[in-house]
């Protein structure tokens, strides 16, 4: 007869073990040492919006509705997970509390890029943040996907075709090249450099 032994119980992550891992995992996708960002965790939505205004410099009263997380160069803003809304990927439903780890990630990942290219193309700075967060949307038609759009979300920062379109071209470079490729192309500081690497990978792009 087997002697009865109590179960362990796994004890939950702590906000700063959580933090800690997620850092971790975001250095080593670009394979550098991590940084020491601050998390700031947000109570609100008014609250949230007052700090993305005030880091900004915007003149909007109003952030974006849509806004649940913003990184600075040195700080990541977030909703608290006890307020964060589910969200739809156009496939699944993600809860609130994934989200805020996923979202975590994600505004993270923007601390790492900026430290490599700060002039980086608004839909490539979304589209990494993504992938590397394991955050996705529904699939584009490539026809979709030219070089005028992307040139016309370059610098733009509150439209949210930014999310799929990036999404859709760094998933498929990360299929197609792998990841060191992506950070390759996060180095590129010249639009018309990265643009003419881009139509070279993919001969559908016009």
């Amino acid at each position: 007869m087997q002697p009865n032994h109590p179960k362990t119980t796994k004890s939950p992550e702590t906000q700063d073990q959580l933090i800690s891992r997620i850092n971790s995992e975001v250095a080593d996708f670009f394979e550098t040492e991590p940084v020491d960002p601050r998390v700031v965790v947000h109570g609100s939505k008014e609250d949230l919006d007052k700090a993305w205004i005030a880091a900004n410099d915007y003149k909007e009263e109003n952030a974006p509705d849509w806004l649940t997380a913003f990184a600075t160069y040195k700080s990541v803003n977030i909703l608290s997970q006890d307020i964060m809304p589910p969200w739809s990927n156009g496939e699944n439903i993600i809860d609130g509390k994934t989200r805020y780890k996923m979202s975590m990630k994600h505004e993270f990942t923007h601390i790492y890029i900026r430290k490599i290219n700060p002039d980086i193309s608004s839909w490539l700075n979304e589209g990494v943040a993504l992938v590397v967060a394991g955050q996705g949307y529904e699939k584009m038609n490539q026809k979709d996907i030219t070089v005028e759009l992307l040139n016309e979300l370059h610098s733009n920062n509150t439209d949210k075709r930014l999310y799929r379109t990036g999404f859709n071209i760094v998933n498929q470079i990360k299929d197609d090249f792998g990841t060191q490729k992506i950070r390759e192309l996060i180095s590129i500081r010249d639009k018309d450099e990265l643009y003419t690497e881009l139509k070279k990978m993919f001969n559908w792009l016009e």
